[in-house]
């Protein structure tokens, strides 16, 4: 696993069933610097094909190319980052190429206040 990459995870929903959170099973990018190295833990940000989703901040829309392995014009959801157990990647999809990974990694940065 590496920084960029794009993976199906399994994104267990709230216990009660209620919340903001994304759940389910879908993909994500690895935002973590050495993923699995130093934590057991992987940062996350997960996907959604619902483009209406951008007018949430901080949002960022990435299209399907052959290196992402996208299907279909996705969202970033930078403001549910999230961490995960290695056991919840289930099938990797494909990286992001450099110029949208660097947009994410500002996108946290203004996110955090960095």
């Amino acid at each position: 696993m590496q920084k960029g990459e794009i993976w199906r995870v399994d994104l267990t929903g709230p216990p009660s069933g209620s919340g903001r959170e994304q759940a389910g099973s879908r993909p994500a990018i690895i935002v973590s610097e050495n993923p699995g190295v130093s934590s057991p833990t992987i940062i996350v940000i997960p996907l959604t094909s619902k483009i209406q989703a951008k007018r949430f901040s901080p949002s960022i829309e990435i299209m399907p190319n052959s290196t992402n392995g996208l299907k279909e014009p996705s969202v970033a959801l930078v403001f549910q980052m999230t961490a995960l157990d290695q056991n919840r990647f289930t099938k990797r999809w494909g990286v992001l190429d450099q110029g949208t990974l660097s947009d994410i990694e500002n996108a946290i940065r203004k996110f955090l206040g960095l």
